[in-house]
């Protein structure tokens, strides 16, 4: 009896609340995917760090320039994606806390691609990741 019960709150829920995709508004067929495919297929990651100072690509994750600064700057898409700046919106401001498991799995892919993590023991090679820290008004 509960499996019918069940079924039938998901069914009124998809009749007056359709799952759609956050950033394009495509319906979608499952209701605990919150962005579709195309979407996230559209992200562009990148595969290199950066240097902090001047912003270019590091081959091989190596200092090239600016050997003086103490730290390497790794971002795994850019900013002006519209579809990461949008799910980043609403992770953030939104508070979709199910967008977590999606965007940390871009995290796992950009270090991948990046040669960041031990293939072997999924592990961090020589590095140490520092969230960058709330402003103080958001804070509060």
């Amino acid at each position: 009896m509960f499996p019918f019960l069940i079924k039938a709150k998901e069914l009124i829920l998809d009749i007056f609340f359709p799952p759609i995709c956050l950033n394009c508004r495509k319906n979608l067929n499952n209701r605990n995917v919150l962005v579709c495919d195309d979407c996230l297929n559209a992200i562009h990651l990148n595969n290199t760090l950066f240097c902090p100072v001047c912003r270019a690509r590091l081959a091989e994750n190596k200092k090239i320039c600016h050997f003086d600064g103490r730290y390497l700057l790794a971002a795994a898409g850019n900013y002006d994606d519209p579809t990461l700046k949008n799910l980043i919106h609403y992770f953030k401001y939104q508070s979709f806390q199910n967008l977590a498991p999606i965007l940390g799995d871009l995290l796992i892919q950009y270090l991948q691609k990046s040669q960041l993590i031990n293939q072997s023991t999924n592990k961090l090679i020589n590095y140490l990741i520092v969230p960058i820290p709330l402003h103080s008004k958001r804070r509060r």
